[in-house]
């Protein structure tokens, strides 16, 4: 599949940079919680409740500069969409795994700004009361931006706004009320445009190896 392309590219990154370039390289994990912005039913006007989501994932940092980096990430996300609507309640889950290739800058104070393309693949999908099975139709390209601090060497926040790019198609949606009657609903594409707010600790710094390195004389291998 498309996604396995970019996922792969995303590794690359990760272990061939730092060997490739001589300058910094930091690698670590992250996590934290998401907020959906909109999804409505257009023919009802309906926003949904939210549940708050959760994503988790790896990334890595090329500064190639003292202000420039490329950052890419690979992050698993889950949120849960609650509707009530005219006839029915009913839930949407969507769960999947993001790869992006940021590229930022250092604007202050260890405090950057970023942005860049982003993969989705779609784990999971569905409305708890869908009744039929066209897919739901989501655009597989986002585009996400936003802003980190590093509190430390090791510690830092971030807050990403997550865009998925308009499918610029409607559906119809077949979903069955508590009484068993099917009612069908016309509804935009199934993409949900989320806020995350994550804590990221950096586990891996080329550049502390390169201490080591020098405090021992060249001698000794270190991965």
């Amino acid at each position: 599949m498309k996604y396995k392309g970019l996922t792969l590219m995303v590794l690359m990154a990760f272990f061939l940079t730092p060997k490739v370039f001589s300058q910094e390289f930091t690698a670590g994990v992250k996590g934290g919680v998401n907020f959906f912005e909109t999804l409505d039913f257009s023919d009802t006007g309906t926003l949904p409740d939210s549940d708050v989501g959760f994503h988790g994932g790896i990334f890595g940092q090329y500064n190639f500069s003292p202000v420039f980096f490329v950052r890419p990430e690979i992050e698993y996300s889950n949120i849960t969409l609650h509707y009530k609507l005219r006839r029915l309640d009913t839930s949407y889950k969507l769960d999947k795994i993001s790869a992006s290739a940021l590229f930022g800058a250092e604007i202050f104070n260890n405090f950057s700004v970023f942005a860049g393309p982003a993969y989705q693949h779609f784990l999971n999908k569905e409305y708890s009361a869908q009744v039929r099975e066209p897919e739901i139709i989501i655009n597989s390209w986002a585009i996400q931006f936003g802003v980190k601090y590093d509190i430390k060497d090791w510690i830092g926040l971030s807050v990403k706004y997550d865009y998925t790019a308009d499918s610029n198609k409607r559906q119809i949606l077949s979903l069955q009320a508590a009484d068993g009657n099917v009612y069908n609903y016309s509804s935009d594409d199934g993409r949900v445009n989320q806020i995350f707010c994550s804590v990221y600790f950096t586990i891996f710094n080329s550049s502390n190896n390169k201490n080591k390195r020098a405090k021992s004389g060249g001698r000794g291998c270190y991965f």
